[in-house]
């Protein structure tokens, strides 16, 4: 998809196997590179990818924000039963562009 093709600067890390972002991959040295805490993991694996991941971070010692609009399950009408019951006792729930507002406003200006 065209607006989701990765610019030169960024990091493309590929998961070939397992169900989490952290398994079999580097990027938790890319993070710990990078001066990460927080991850704002996104995806259509709501009901186990982002649980997953989720809670490797948790023990990883990572701050998790998730955006509910950047996230779907299957079957979709489970994504709140998801969100209600589980994810929202591990990370914090909210929106793109929220999470948008607080990366912005934390930012420090150029020049």
């Amino acid at each position: 998809v065209e607006p989701l093709t990765p610019r030169p600067e960024e990091i493309v890390i590929e998961r070939i196997h397992g169900m989490t972002t952290f398994h079999g991959t580097p990027i938790e040295s890319v993070l710990r590179d990078g001066g990460v805490e927080t991850i704002v993991p996104t995806g259509v694996s709501l009901n186990i990818g982002i649980i997953a991941t989720t809670v490797e971070a948790l023990g990883r010692g990572y701050r998790v924000a998730i955006a509910r609009d950047c996230c779907a399950g299957d079957p979709s009408e489970y994504a709140d039963d998801v969100y209600r019951n589980t994810l929202n006792n591990l990370a914090y729930l909210s929106n793109s562009q929220d999470i948008a507002k607080v990366w912005r406003s934390s930012i420090p200006p150029r020049g």
